[in-house]
């Protein structure tokens, strides 16, 4: 819903949320009721569910590389293939609510 810029977004238990602002990761939201002020309709907001154990993202190095302290808080990150420090491509798995604890 957006009434005169106000968003209203509900995460549920179950749930968290990935918000982007400008097409930029900004934070992950905890389940509750959200209220964000967006008149510009520049906010989204990626629902995930913890109960799905591999966590599927279009942009996930990104995400790991520019906010790995914040999501480690949410998620495992599981490399694998190629270890740390070496040249090349790594495959990278992470897992919803793994993290946390």
């Amino acid at each position: 819903m957006n009434l005169m810029g106000l968003k209203r977004i509900t995460i549920a238990q179950y749930e968290r949320g990935l918000l982007s602002r400008n097409r930029s990761f900004e934070a992950v939201m905890e389940p509750g009721v959200h209220w964000l002020f967006d008149p510009l309709n520049r906010c989204d907001v990626k629902v995930y569910d913890v109960a799905i154990p591999e966590f599927e993202h279009p942009r996930v190095d990104v995400l790991i590389t520019d906010a790995r302290a914040l999501i480690e808080r949410y998620l495992m990150i599981v490399e694998l293939g190629v270890p740390r420090g070496w040249p090349g491509l790594q495959e990278r798995s992470l897992g919803l609510g793994a993290g946390a604890g």
